[in-house]
């Protein structure tokens, strides 16, 4: 008997999700993404006329990690000397 129940009540509550579901699914978006990427570069440009230092992008930050010393990435030299400074 209460297994009967539990299993009308797994039932509906399924039925009401799907029912959410399918109106998430069929509703406009609210936000637009290309304004935002057009606003994003307008505030950029407003940002670097009026900074003394130019702002560094997620760009700039990307290359800064990728430099290399003689051909080595930052990434190892940094492995290399941690494991040179190992003791066992």
């Amino acid at each position: 008997m209460n297994q009967e129940r539990r299993l009308r009540e797994l039932k509906s509550i399924t039925y009401q999700n799907q029912q959410i579901y399918h109106r998430i699914q069929n509703s406009r978006p609210t936000y637009n993404h290309t304004t935002w990427k057009e606003q994003a570069k307008v505030n950029e440009k407003i940002l670097s006329n009026i900074c003394e230092f130019k702002p560094s992008t997620h760009a700039t930050c990307e290359k800064k990690t990728r430099k290399t010393v003689a051909g080595v990435s930052k990434h190892t030299l940094t492995n290399d000397i941690l494991d040179d400074d190992m003791e066992f």
